[in-house]
């Protein structure tokens, strides 16, 4: 029972499951997220070390002893987290409903339903504290003391390892980028895709069968109507398998039975649907023969192994009229699977084809005709374009969701890098007024300053493309139909990380390159 939600594939759930493998890629990302904002924690903490490198110094002279000091790094590390934790805390009680469009899912009311969960939260605050301070505390304490007190560190080292960090954050950040940009081309591709048959300006009212005999009555007269281009009763529709049909058929030739989905409709059904007939002919209501006719489409015909399908006999009783053109009655991630048309007795929705501008009126005048026919019955009706938009939601959300994570995890990650960049220019300040003395222009120091992290840029998007490339093929492995990759979506993410962090790092490197010389040498 504790699988039904999400792992539950089957029909006819009591309510819609949830996405296990979004939970996993959701929770992944947030992992990430952290991981970004420790990386932007340990690099700016060792890469600014030298503005404690005399505390070291002078603690360890007076006989602090090097643990004590490992201690008390990790312990600011840890106060850092609670109390970013606390902070969390609040601003996630705020946007909790906030959260709730993002994830398209009904959230809980407040974090504070659980004393344990809150405990736990602490906990792991503690323990991602202990974890982010651990390089930055054994980094700080190696300083020889001497050194630093006659003032010889110069440029802390390091850099490498901050160096590595920097590219570890942005190949997160581009990975999810280009994550982004081909799900949204996916969502895009499923929403335009042409499904086979037309969606719009299609209103189905529903349980016409609570009218008995009246319903070819209130088929009838609602077909009066302006605005009303056509009408059918039928049972079940491309998008729902709220009252879809199963039947068995063969073929003479076929030793074992095999289980179709079947729609059942009157002879207008068809038409009113917008399916395209590409051989054979439509069902005819003068023809008395067409009762035990049907009609398939392409799929069905080969999967009853129907070269020429006209004509041809199933279910022993059973004459293929016609093959209507494969249409999408499914969500897009499956194959269209074979489906047989027959003509129906009992009908569960009654569809009507109508003009745009007409449907309000319209539907005014079928729920006043319908109140009159069953007054005890409530009148209930939805659009065929919602069965397919109810099916994308999910995609559409995850699309949202990973959009919202990317644009976060990027700002984390330029965060790091402004603080970086500034760091940088500030140690390279006295080095820039002498390039500017012996002629540097502003451009060539812009540039100086710039290169380095351009470099770091390119080594990871090296890493990323591979990775988010791979990850891609593997979650285009669930749609039956998707979009083709293009040259041009890894191009255009490609150039967007650039331009941000060129101009992340270039303010700092823009300040730096115009300040006066002279200010910066004149105790030299």
């Amino acid at each position: 029972m504790l699988d039904v939600h999400l792992k539950s594939t089957l029909l006819f759930e009591i309510s819609p499951g949830g996405n296990e493998s979004s939970m996993y890629v959701f929770a992944g990302i947030s992992v990430f997220i952290l991981l970004l904002a420790s990386v932007n924690f340990i690099n700016l903490t060792t890469a600014r070390a030298t503005r404690r490198a005399k505390e070291v110094g002078i603690r360890k002279a007076i006989g602090s002893g090097r643990g004590k000091l490992i201690v008390q790094f990790i312990l600011e590390s840890v106060v850092v987290s609670l109390f970013a934790t606390i902070i969390s805390l609040a601003l996630a009680e705020i946007f909790l409903s906030a959260f709730e469009i993002v994830t398209g899912e009904q959230l809980v009311n407040t974090l504070w339903t659980s004393g344990w969960s809150i405990l736990a939260l602490f906990v792991f605050a503690i323990l991602v504290g202990f974890l982010s301070g651990i390089y930055p505390a054994f980094y700080l304490t190696s300083f020889n003391p001497i050194k630093v007190l006659k003032g010889s560190v110069g440029v802390i080292s390091g850099g490498q390892f901050r160096n590595f960090l920097v590219v570890f954050q942005f190949s997160i950040s581009i990975c999810l980028m280009i994550c982004s940009a081909i799900i949204l081309r996916q969502m895009d591709f499923m929403q335009t895709k042409d499904l086979g048959f037309n969606e719009e300006n299609m209103v189905s009212i529903e349980n016409v069968k609570s009218l008995g005999e009246q319903g070819e009555v209130f088929k009838n007269e609602l077909s009066q109507l302006s605005g009303v281009l056509g009408a059918s009763l039928h049972t079940g529709e491309p998008g729902s398998k709220a009252i879809i049909s199963y039947y068995t058929y063969s073929t003479a030739e076929m030793k074992n039975d095999i289980t179709i989905s079947t729609y059942l409709g009157d002879p207008d059904f068809i038409d009113v649907m917008g399916f395209h007939i590409i051989e054979g002919r439509n069902f005819d209501r003068k023809l008395a023969s067409d009762s035990s006719a049907v009609v398939i489409n392409e799929s069905a015909a080969r999967a009853l192994g129907l070269a020429k399908p006209i004509g041809a006999v199933i279910n022993k009783d059973q004459h293929v009229i016609g093959v209507v053109r494969d249409f999408h009655w499914e969500s897009l991630r499956n194959t269209i699977a074979p489906v047989v048309l027959l003509i129906g007795k009992d009908y569960h929705q009654l569809g009507f084809r109508i003009d745009a501008k007409s449907a309000k009126e319209f539907l005014l005048k079928a729920e006043a005709k319908w109140n009159q026919l069953v007054p005890g019955e409530p009148f209930k009706y939805h659009f065929l374009d919602d069965n397919f938009g109810a099916l994308l939601k999910k995609e559409a959300v995850f699309g949202k969701a990973i959009g919202f994570f990317t644009t976060l995890a990027l700002f984390i990650s330029c965060l790091g890098l402004y603080g970086l960049s500034a760091f940088t220019a500030e140690q390279r300040t006295k080095e820039i007024g002498i390039r500017k003395v012996l002629g540097a222009s502003a451009s060539n120091i812009v540039s100086m300053l710039s290169r380095k992290f351009t470099f770091l840029i390119c080594i990871a998007i090296f890493i990323a493309l591979p990775v988010s490339l791979f990850a891609m093929t593997m979650w285009m492995e669930g749609f039956a139909y998707k979009a083709e990759l293009q040259l041009l979506t890894f191009v255009i993410v490609i150039a967007i990380v650039f331009i941000i962090a060129l101009l992340t790092v270039s303010f700092h490197s823009f300040r730096a390159a115009i300040i006066n010389p002279a200010d910066t040498l004149k105790y030299e």
